[in-house]
């Protein structure tokens, strides 16, 4: 897996895990009651704007401190960036700032590697 920026490029674990792949849908509505009681519905198809999520566990998924660095890089650019997955799909990303765009634990103190992974990202 990669994210790449302009200027940066980040190899990502492959086993980082699509936590919420299947918890979005592009139909999106709003149900309106009038003042005569009827229920207006508007429905729309949203082109863009999933997010998404890649996490790593306890014992999976580790970044060291060289992909941090970068990935803290690429949020400092806050520009659009290309996400590729290991079976060759890319999607135009950026990181979800007001979310928190990522979070790590480091593995033990004074070592280079972080576990539980997060890594918030939004299709743009």
């Amino acid at each position: 897996m990669e994210l790449k920026g302009s200027t940066v490029t980040v190899a990502l674990p492959d086993d980082l895990e699509w936590i919420d792949k299947y918890q979005w849908t592009n139909t999106k509505e709003k149900a309106q009651v009038t003042l005569n009681g009827s229920l207006v519905i508007q429905s729309a198809k949203q082109t863009k704007g999933r997010p998404i999520t890649l996490k790593g566990g306890s014992d999976y998924a580790w970044l060291d401190v060289d992909t941090v660095e970068k990935l803290q890089q690429l949020a400092d650019a806050g520009e659009n960036m290309t996400l590729t997955f290991a079976d060759g799909m890319q999607i135009t990303v950026r990181f979800r700032y007001e979310q928190g765009y990522l979070e790590i634990s480091p593995l033990m103190p004074n070592l280079d590697k972080f576990n539980n992974v997060v890594i918030r990202l939004l299709e743009v």
